[in-house]
C-alpha cells in the first residue's frame, strides 16, 4: 500500500524526518520521540550503550508508544518553556489529551555509598534512570493505548515479559544476552503480547494516568502524584540551569535557550576513559545493526568498515556513516564547529545561522505558542 507525504507524495518514507524528532535527555542516556508519540531510539544505560528503542532504523528494532486509540498526528508539539519536558496535544474521537515526556532528574542518590559511573565531583541532582510518560485528559474521554516491545542489543536480543508483584501495574522485561533490565510501572492494567506489553484504557476529563520505565535499582514513580512531584522536580532543574547563562532580550531568545538546552542534553555528565573500554570490548554498533537479518540500508549507502573509523573516515562515535543521515550530519557540524571557542553562545549562533538548519526548524517548532511551564 502506497503512504502519502505532502512534502514527497506517494511512495515516500515512512520513517519521519530526523528534524521532526523531539530530544530528552538527562545527561546519562537520551531518547528520540517521533510525533506520533513512538519513542524510537533510546540507548542503556548510557549514550554508548545499545540500543532498545531503535524503530528510527528498522522498525522491528524497538518501540515504545503511549498515545490515544487511532490517531497518529498530534494536534500540536512543544517543550515546556525552559526545560527538556515534551508536550504533545492530541485531538482524540471523544476529546483531548495532553502527554508529557522526560527523562527524570532528581535529588543525589548515593548518600550511603558511592556511584560506579560518575567520574566528576558529584552534584546535589542526579539522572533519575527513569522514562517517565503521563496523559491529562481535559475535555471528553478518550481511549489510551500502551505499547512497550524493548528489543535490545540492536534488535538482535528479542524481550520477554514477566509481572513484578501481585497485580497488573508492574512488569520486567528480560532478554538472554543481555544483563540490562527494564521495569515497566503503571496505574494502568498492563498485559503481555509475545515481547510487546500493552495496555488499554478510557480516560475522562480531569484524569490523569502515568507509565514510567526504569532501568536501575532506584524506584521509579509508583502513583500519578508521585510522577507529577517527579517531573515538576525536572522542569525546575532545567529552568534553574538554565538561569545561569545570560540571554539577550532578543526575538531569538527562546532558539538561543533551545539550543543551549540541546548542548547541555548532549554532554554527558559522567564522561570518562571506562565507557571508552567498554565500547570496544562490547563491540561496534555499526555492525550490530548492519548484521541484523533483515537489516536493509538505505539504497546507495554501507555500513563503514574499521578500517575506515581508524582513518577517521568515519566518527566512531556516530556508529554510522552520517551521509545515511544528511540533516544530521548538517546538525552535527554546526554544532561542532564552533568547539575551538569553548562558548556555548558561539555554538548556538552556529546552529541557527543556516536558514534551513534542521536544529533551527526544530527549536522554531518547539518554541511556538511557548509560555509559562505548567505543574
Amino acid at each position: 500500500m502506497s503512504t502519502f507525504d505532502i512534502r514527497g507524495g506517494f511512495g515516500a518514507s515512512p520513517f519521519p524526518p530526523i528534524a521532526d524528532y523531539a530530544f530528552l535527555s538527562d545527561c546519562e542516556t537520551c531518547a528520540l520521540v517521533a510525533p506520533s508519540g513512538s519513542v524510537e531510539w533510546m540507548c542503556l544505560p548510557r549514550f554508548d550503550s545499545p540500543s532498545v528503542f531503535g524503530s528510527i532504523l528498522d522498525r522491528d528494532a524497538g518501540m515504545f508508544r503511549l498515545g490515544p486509540d487511532g490517531v497518529e498526528v498530534p494536534a500540536a508539539r512543544r517543550y515546556l518553556p525552559g526545560t527538556m519536558v515534551l508536550e504533545t496535544s492530541w485531538d482524540a474521537p471523544g476529546g483531548w489529551i495532553i502527554v508529557r515526556d522526560v527523562l527524570l532528574i532528581g535529588p543525589w542518590h548515593h548518600e550511603e555509598d558511592r556511584s560506579h559511573t560518575h567520574r566528576r565531583a558529584p552534584t546535589d541532582y542526579d539522572a533519575g534512570h527513569v522514562l517517565l510518560r503521563t496523559v491529562r485528559c481535559v475535555s471528553g474521554e478518550v481511549q489510551v493505548n500502551l505499547d512497550c516491545e524493548p528489543s535490545f542489543d540492536y534488535g538482535r536480543c528479542t524481550a520477554r515479559w514477566e509481572y513484578d508483584g501481585h497485580a497488573y501495574h508492574s512488569a520486567v522485561a528480560l532478554a538472554d544476552g543481555t544483563d540490562t533490565q527494564l521495569r515497566l510501572t503503571s496505574d494502568m492494567n498492563l498485559g503481555f503480547e509475545g515481547s510487546r506489553a500493552t495496555g488499554r484504557t478510557l480516560i475522562k476529563e480531569g484524569g490523569m494516568l502515568f507509565v514510567a520505565l526504569s532501568w536501575s535499582e532506584h524506584p521509579a514513580p509508583q502513583t500519578s502524584e508521585e510522577a507529577r512531584e517527579g517531573l515538576v522536580w525536572t522542569a525546575h532543574h532545567w529552568q534553574h540551569w538554565l538561569d545561569r547563562g545570560v540571554f539577550p532580550d532578543h526575538p531569538w531568545r527562546s532558539h538561543l535557550q533551545r539550543s543551549a538546552l540541546t548542548l547541555k542534553g548532549l554532554h554527558r555528565v559522567h564522561a570518562g576513559s571506562q565507557s571508552r573500554r567498554e565500547q570496544r570490548s562490547s563491540g561496534s554498533p555499526r555492525q550490530a545493526i548492519a548484521d541484523r537479518p533483515g537489516f536493509l540500508a538505505p539504497a546507495g549507502h554501507r555500513v563503514a568498515t574499521r578500517a575506515e573509523e581508524r582513518r577517521g573516515e568515519c566518527p566512531r562515535r556516530y556508529g554510522i556513516r552520517l551521509e545515511v543521515f544528511p540533516a544530521l550530519r548538517e546538525t552535527i557540524h554546526l554544532l561542532a564547529a564552533p568547539a575551538e571557542n569553548n562558548t556555548a553562545q558561539s555554538a548556538a549562533r552556529a546552529v541557527h545561522s543556516a536558514p534551513t538548519s534542521p536544529a533551527r526548524r526544530l527549536a522554531a517548532t518547539a518554541s511556538r505558542n511557548s509560555g509559562p511551564a505548567r505543574s
